[in-house]
């Protein structure tokens, strides 16, 4: 543990970083490292848990032969860590690889070094669908990693009691700023920042909107930038509303502080990562898959809407017009970008930009 041996810099640390996840490096090969908290057993227990790491196991072989004329050979073969096929590579190997000889996992195709099990059936929590075993599949479950078969949900939030750090009030999104366990809906008076879990991702060159939120206190709340910058192309308003179009492809990262009526305050860093849009995987249009639209999608969407036809694959490549569905509308809208210079399929407004 690392003490400053200046009061004033001790106490601006605390106040102002050690609630917040800082880097950190150990000595015994730089293992990078998030660690913080605000209370000193938590920061015990979080430098605890990130500085403990796994040694590949070691494997000693003695074998003795004989060479002949009163001589025998000693051969000692040391090896550390494993011959290990492991294509998700979380440290245990795919069962049944041929030469491997590391411990098998218990979801070979996604990572999962814990080897976390909550029903004990065999099969690795991110690859079981339902992964605490009460009957309700992951993307149902208000509780996936809490066995809750009533899916009782006091608050009605989407988030069961039996993992809800406010059980009794509407808290989505689960933010607890001070990392003590009880959600910032139910926590005390204090005012909270609730960010960013809904806060969608910023492109280059594209429109971004924001509205920052905060609980408690006394609203409304006036909202600042404090240290940092913002991603060139966006300004922060007074009532909160971070808008612009992002003009560079970087990382800023921004001190927002919110201000209650009673002159109470809170603050957060803000990071936000301005990339371009991610390409699709599919070819909007392109109901067939042929990695082309062309009249062949308009015929594949007609046999699939009125004559039982196979469904478009991923369904959303039919989606021309952004309606959220494939019908006739959609096969209206390729004849009229085929033959007659329409928009391009999910440009509805033809600014280039997709718009599903």
């Amino acid at each position: 543990m690392v003490v400053d041996m200046s009061d004033d810099a001790s106490i601006w640390m605390f106040n102002h970083y050690a609630h917040y996840w800082l880097p950190t490096n150990y000595f015994d090969g730089g293992y990078s490292v998030l660690v913080g908290s605000k209370d000193e057993d938590t920061f015990r227990q979080r430098i605890e848990y990130v500085g403990a790491r796994e040694v590949d196991p070691m494997t000693l072989r003695v074998s003795v032969e004989w060479l002949g004329d009163a001589r025998i050979g000693i051969n000692v073969k040391l090896k550390q860590g494993y011959n290990c096929v492991d294509s998700d590579g979380d440290g245990y190997g795919d069962p049944e690889s041929p030469g491997s000889d590391c411990p098998d996992d218990n979801c070979p195709n996604a990572y999962n070094a814990g080897q976390q099990d909550l029903d004990g059936d065999g099969l690795g929590d991110p690859c079981d669908p339902d992964a605490d075993g009460d009957g309700f599949l992951n993307e149902e479950d208000n509780c996936w990693l809490v066995q809750n078969p009533g899916q009782e949900n006091s608050d009605n939030d989407g988030v069961g009691d039996g993992c809800d750090n406010c059980q009794f009030d509407d808290n989505e999104y689960q933010y607890d700023e001070d990392g003590d366990g009880t959600g910032d809906a139910c926590d005390t008076e204090i005012l909270y920042i609730q960010c960013c879990v809904d806060m969608s991702e910023a492109y280059f060159g594209e429109p971004f909107s924001y509205q920052f939120w905060a609980i408690n206190g006394e609203p409304p709340y006036v909202w600042n930038k404090h240290l940092g910058q913002l991603p060139w192309g966006l300004a922060l308003s007074s009532d909160g509303v971070l808008s612009g179009i992002p003009g560079y492809r970087t990382t800023s990262a921004f001190k927002l502080v919110a201000t209650d009526q009673l002159g109470a305050t809170d603050s957060q860093w803000i990071t936000i990562v301005v990339d371009d849009r991610p390409q699709p995987e599919y070819i909007c249009g392109d109901a067939d898959g042929s990695q082309d639209v062309d009249i062949d999608d308009v015929v594949f969407l007609i046999a699939y809407i009125f004559s039982g036809g196979p469904a478009p694959v991923p369904y959303e490549s039919g989606d021309a017009n952004c309606a959220g569905g494939v019908d006739i509308d959609d096969v209206v809208y390729l004849i009229a970008y085929i033959f007659s210079g329409g928009n391009a399929p999910c440009d509805t407004n033809g600014d280039e930009v997709p718009d599903c």
